[in-house]
């Protein structure tokens, strides 16, 4: 009986395949078909414009979307956030029978990555996501597509922050080297990160690592019309680790301007981050923080704009 059982299930599944097969068929080898179909859902998803080079289905021994040279822009503009060689998509079996494309792993090879905060707070990467009024619904939906993909890896790739948003000028940083896994745990609404990245400064290789918890959170609206209602949003809580930092360099992106010139030496801290939705953007909260500098040791139980206690130590 339970044989019977398998040998139907298999002949079920084989007859699926077969179907799907000849549905799409007539059209997979076409170039033209695959940029409209799947690079037209794909921009739907994300709600970002996509350049591709060549896309590439692949049935088996996976159903696989392959996209070389890929460009993906910020909202509403011909500014690049993300540029890859080459991103790979495992495809869900059966939204593909209705025409739906839904990923399920994807691997993103040697990109480039472009976080910029424009001058009224806003991160380009979150911009949806932060923004009330008409946006809050497509939040919920792009955040709901998101958590399909149960792992993202990312290898060999580049970090540019660029921050807009500070009075005494721009302030800029790349890292390099920059390995990230992403897995997601839909059930929970949350995602486990670990992100990894050298920046080469003037004191030599500087290691960064970040590792954490992405998950999804109610914030309340101030709607004249509806006290009760919330936005989703999403929010992050982790460890920060740095070694071999330039003091000089940290001092610039972050502190006031001019930095002065006896601010010298290389620091190593770690960190708990938190980073959580605020008036405009996101608010960066660091406590639990322990730094070196040579012969000087801080120690902070909460380090965040307008809010710190710093404890210094000599050794």
């Amino acid at each position: 009986m339970v044989r019977t059982r398998v040998v139907v299930a298999l002949i079920t599944l084989l007859l699926i395949g077969g179907g799907a097969f000849l549905i799409f068929s007539p059209y997979l080898t076409g170039d033209d078909y695959l940029k409209d179909f799947f690079l037209q859902q794909l921009e739907q998803s994300i709600g970002r414009k996509i350049d591709v080079h060549r896309i590439k289905l692949v049935l088996f021994p996976r159903i696989r979307l392959e996209l070389t040279q890929v460009a993906i822009h910020d909202r509403n503009s011909d500014d690049i956030l993300l540029s890859a060689k080459k991103l790979d998509l495992v495809l869900r079996f059966l939204p593909l029978l209705r025409k739906q494309v839904v990923g399920k792993r994807l691997l993103i090879e040697e990109p480039i990555l472009t976080l910029r905060r424009n001058q009224s707070g806003h991160w380009n990467l979150l911009d949806q996501v932060v923004q009330g009024g008409s946006a809050d619904q497509d939040a919920v939906q792009t955040l709901s597509r998101i958590f399909h993909i149960r792992e993202a890896t990312l290898v060999k790739g580049k970090l540019l922050i660029i921050d807009e948003a500070r009075p005494d000028g721009v302030r800029s940083m790349t890292l390099e080297s920059v390995e990230m896994s992403l897995l997601i745990k839909a059930e929970r609404q949350q995602a486990d990160l670990q992100v990894s990245a050298g920046h080469a400064g003037d004191k030599g290789l500087a290691a960064i690592s970040l590792a954490g918890t992405i998950s999804t959170a109610q914030r309340k609206t101030l709607a004249l019309d509806d006290p009760s209602a919330s936005q989703t949003t999403l929010q992050f809580d982790g460890a920060l680790e740095a070694a071999n930092l330039s003091l000089q360099e940290v001092a610039d992106f972050f502190g006031p301007r001019p930095v002065p010139s006896q601010v010298q030496g290389a620091v190593n801290m770690r960190s708990h981050i938190r980073a959580v939705p605020g008036v405009a953007g996101y608010d960066v909260v660091l406590s639990d923080l322990s730094a070196n500098l040579e012969q000087l040791s801080l120690q902070a139980k909460r380090a965040s704009p307008g809010c710190s206690r710093l404890s210094p130590r000599f050794h």
